[in-house]
């Protein structure tokens, strides 16, 4: 799957967002660098339905950005990821 198939469902502030790749993989999308540079990172979907609760608490934010990046929107960077290994995955049960 590539990073163009995200859909962004909701946004927090001006810097985070959480959305969908497809129809089951889940993702919160943060900005990043100095030209506010989107990475994905995968959540789970109970993630996904109270993400209003949880990016205001830093620590679980803390804990999401901490996970292997999905994929994100730099130059260079990963671009693409396989939707098998997404859905296997921990956050994607």
């Amino acid at each position: 799957m590539n990073v163009n198939a995200y859909r962004r469902m909701r946004y927090f502030y001006s810097t985070c967002s959480v959305g969908m790749f497809g129809e089951h993989i889940y993702a919160f999308e943060q900005l990043t660098g100095i030209c506010d540079i989107p990475e994905y990172y995968q959540i789970t979907r109970e993630e996904y339905e109270t993400a209003e609760q949880w990016v205001l608490e830093d620590d679980k934010v803390t804990e999401i950005l901490s996970r292997p990046i999905l994929c994100d929107r730099s130059k260079g960077g990963r671009q693409d990821f396989d939707e098998e290994a997404a859905k296997n995955s921990p956050w994607g049960k």
